[in-house]
C-alpha cells in the first residue's frame, strides 16, 4: 500500500512538472511572437540612436544636458517634432537616446546637425536607422 501511494505521488510530480514546461514554452513562444512584431515595426521606421558610451571612466556626463538642450532648440528652430527614449544599459551610466521623429526630412537633418556638433567627442556613437534596445 505505501509502495502504491508514493507512485502515485512520484506521478503526480512528474506529470505537474511536465505541464509547467508546457505552459513556459507557451508563454515564450508568445514573448517571441510579440518581440519579433515590435522589431519589424521598428526597421519600417528609421531610428537614430545616439549612443553615450564608456571605456572605463564613465560617459561623459557634462554633455548629456548639452545634447538634450540641444534637441530641444533644434525642435523649436526648425518646427520639428524629433522625440527621444532613453535606455539605460550600463554599470557607468550607458545610455542610448532611441530618436525618431514622423517626419523623416527633420530626422535626417537633426541626424546631420548632431554628427556635426558631436564629431570629436569619442564617447558617444551615433548610428542610423538602428534598432533600440529592450
Amino acid at each position: 500500500m505505501k509502495k502504491l501511494i508514493i507512485l502515485t505521488a512520484l506521478f503526480c510530480v512528474v506529470f505537474q512538472s511536465d505541464s509547467f514546461g508546457c505552459r513556459k514554452k507557451k508563454r515564450k513562444k508568445a514573448k517571441a511572437s510579440t518581440t519579433q512584431t515590435t522589431n519589424s515595426e521598428s526597421k519600417s521606421s528609421s531610428i537614430l540612436i545616439v549612443s553615450f558610451i564608456s571605456t572605463g571612466s564613465g560617459i561623459d556626463f557634462r554633455t548629456v544636458p548639452e545634447f538634450e538642450k540641444d534637441l530641444k532648440s533644434f525642435n523649436i528652430s526648425n518646427s520639428c517634432s524629433v522625440i527621444y527614449e532613453i535606455k539605460n544599459w550600463g554599470r557607468e551610466g550607458e545610455r542610448d537616446y532611441c530618436i525618431t521623429s514622423k517626419d523623416a526630412k527633420c530626422l535626417a537633418a537633426y541626424t546631420e546637425h548632431i554628427k556635426s556638433a558631436f564629431k570629436s567627442n569619442e564617447r558617444i556613437l551615433i548610428k542610423e536607422n538602428g534598432i533600440c534596445r529592450e
